[in-house]
């Protein structure tokens, strides 16, 4: 009885292992055969993927301009020209060149032509950029911002927008030479090399200028005067 059983028990597992044999080989065969392709069939693959990403592809934008011009522009070093306001003669806006970061600075930009000396020295690197443009006058106020970043174009600066006054809040817009309306971000260094034109209106007419991906540079600069302030950034 007992040989009996051994056989059996022999038995079964030799079954056993030709099932699980039999079942490897199944399974390297369907390997085998996923793996295998007909000459062409990967490069027909890779041709229709492609084909595929093409289609989606987002054609060049006023986002593309702004993210190039964007990644043109090394970070702000601290040594450059700042952009403050103080509340003195009805409210001012000032050019302060500096070697270190200004505190409360609205803007800066650092130039890419040699700065002289005297330019962080004199009166310590201040100077009035526009006076009276504080409380109702909001169009001196915008207008400001606008030199402040024509400025930086004659320095070929490159340009950072850095806080806004809570009482005036600006979105700056670029006109490049391709027409794209290019918005400033907060805080993102941006060149000014393909730039040639600003506008600056009140952070609350952002979306409505935003809306326009391209505008031939004399409507663009229009646009901007109606709302808040437009300049020519070309000499």
């Amino acid at each position: 009885m007992r040989w009996r059983q051994n056989s059996e028990s022999r038995a079964c597992v030799s079954i056993g292992k030709r099932l699980a044999i039999a079942a490897g080989s199944k399974l390297a065969a369907a390997e085998e055969k996923r793996a295998w392709q007909p000459p062409g069939a990967a490069a027909e693959e890779g041709a229709a993927t492609g084909i595929a990403n093409l289609s989606v592809a987002p054609a060049a934008s006023a986002g593309a301009a702004a993210a190039t011009a964007a990644a043109a522009a090394p970070a702000p070093s601290g040594r450059g020209c700042y952009l403050t306001f103080v509340e003195a003669s009805g409210g001012t806006l000032l050019l302060h060149w500096s070697e270190q970061p200004v505190e409360g600075a609205l803007a800066f930009f650092s130039a890419r032509k040699a700065v002289p000396k005297f330019k962080f020295t004199n009166n310590a690197g201040r100077s009035d950029l526009v006076r009276d443009c504080g409380g109702v006058n909001k169009k001196k106020f915008y207008d400001g911002v606008a030199q402040f970043v024509k400025a930086a174009k004659q320095w070929e600066g490159v340009l950072t927008l850095l806080s806004n006054l809570p009482q005036r809040p600006v979105a700056v817009f670029l006109n490049d030479r391709s027409i794209n309306v290019v918005p400033v971000e907060m805080g993102v260094p941006i060149s000014l090399e393909e730039m040639q034109a600003v506008v600056v209106v009140h952070e609350s007419s952002a979306a409505q200028h935003g809306q326009v991906k391209t505008m031939a540079v004399n409507q663009f600069i229009q646009a901007g005067v109606k709302d808040g302030a437009g300049l020519s950034l070309e000499k």
